[in-house]
């Protein structure tokens, strides 16, 4: 928390870079900030690159760039994402937006497109598509609590088709303009 005395800091100390990051009360974002997401789907094995997520705060506003590589394939029976700390924008993201908040919804009944990690209470839906070289669609992500999701850096989180989880009761959705 900051204290009065650091309110005015200048900028490029410390105290201006960590005011810089903290994000108002009440709004939570779906994924951590200074991370890229690489989020692949597996149909038989074999592992599709479906895009990457970078989530960064920029100007004190979180923002998520899309890379978007391939819809989800038919027959998809997980998703695996990974994560790695990223400080920068990819150079040519096929969109971006500022980052959604959590809402309270009803938990998401099993279905053919949503994938479920039971453990670490996070839900994805990936409904983007392409025709014609323009993406369209949305993620939908469902986690346990308000808060972020968080993947440590390194670190990898599968999720399985066709899962239920009761403690999915958060929705955030991200919508390709």
């Amino acid at each position: 928390m900051m204290n009065q005395q650091n309110q005015h800091s200048e900028p490029g100390t410390a105290e201006a870079l960590q005011k810089s990051v903290e994000r108002p009360p009440g709004i939570v974002m779906q994924l951590d900030p200074g991370m890229k997401y690489i989020v692949r789907a597996s149909v038989a094995g074999t592992w599709t690159l479906l895009g990457e997520i970078t989530s960064l705060n920029v100007g004190g506003i979180t923002k998520e760039y899309f890379v978007l590589s391939a819809a989800l394939p038919a027959g998809a029976t997980s998703i695996k994402i990974s994560a790695k700390a990223a400080t920068s924008a990819p150079a040519s993201p096929t969109f971006q937006i500022n980052a959604v908040q959590f809402g309270s919804a009803a938990s998401p009944a099993a279905s053919s497109t949503l994938f479920v990690n039971t453990t670490s209470h996070i839900g994805l839906v990936w409904g983007f598509t392409n025709s014609g070289g323009v993406w369209s669609g949305s993620a939908t992500w469902y986690h346990g609590s308000a808060g972020f999701i968080q993947i440590p850096a390194g670190g990898v989180v599968t999720l399985n088709n066709n899962t239920a989880d009761q403690q999915l009761t958060f929705r955030a959705i991200d919508t390709a303009p």
